[in-house]
């Protein structure tokens, strides 16, 4: 691959994905602060006060902070990802735009190597549009200046269909079974303590 294409190519399409790293972060936090949220509406305490250093022979059972229903951790996991999904889609986008560029630039490559088809006007232009993003912010300035907001968030619904259900069911999961082990950890504890 570098001895035909350039080393540049081992790396190419990498700042996208550096940037996309990011949905899980988004959607952790997210999730995050929407609990927070749901459990004050709920009027509700929250569990910050306990300890993160492993000390958890001093906290009572009742300190463990409120549980919310499933369905509400279930709206709230969708949701989450739904946000994430809204802020990195787009760059998903530029990503799949910016493979496809990827390729027509090899494929109008191989055709000039081999001096197979002859230089009509169709192959110009194919010539012309193979080189046509620098990277991915050009990417998404051409599509938002041809398509506006819409071409950024193009198929974005089945996306979201994908993952915030999936999102969803991982989150109340999550809830369920941490709340599990915190009640076996405290009725083992008043076992041994009895």
């Amino acid at each position: 691959i570098a001895r035909h294409e350039g080393m540049e190519t081992l790396w190419s399409g990498m700042g996208p994905s550096l940037i996309l790293v990011s949905n899980p972060s988004v959607q952790f936090v997210s999730y995050e602060k929407l609990k927070q949220f749901a459990i004050s509406m709920k009027g509700l305490s929250t569990n910050d006060n306990l300890p993160h250093d492993g000390a958890m022979e001093s906290v009572e059972e009742e300190s463990l902070g409120p549980e919310l229903s499933g369905v509400e951790y279930f709206l709230l996991g969708a949701v989450a990802k739904l946000i994430a999904t809204l802020v990195t889609y787009p760059i998903q986008i530029a990503q799949t735009r910016l493979r496809a560029n990827r390729k027509k630039n090899q494929t109008a490559r191989k055709k000039e190597n081999n001096e197979i088809a002859e230089k009509t006007t169709e192959n110009k232009d194919k010539e012309v549009n193979a080189g046509k993003y620098s990277g991915t912010f050009d990417c998404l300035l051409d599509i938002y200046k041809r398509d506006g907001i819409q071409g950024l968030y193009r198929g974005v619904d089945a996306k979201i269909m994908q993952t915030c259900l999936n999102a969803a069911f991982m989150f109340t999961a999550y809830e369920k079974i941490y709340a599990a082990i915190f009640r076996l950890f405290f009725q083992r504890k008043k076992t041994l303590k009895s």
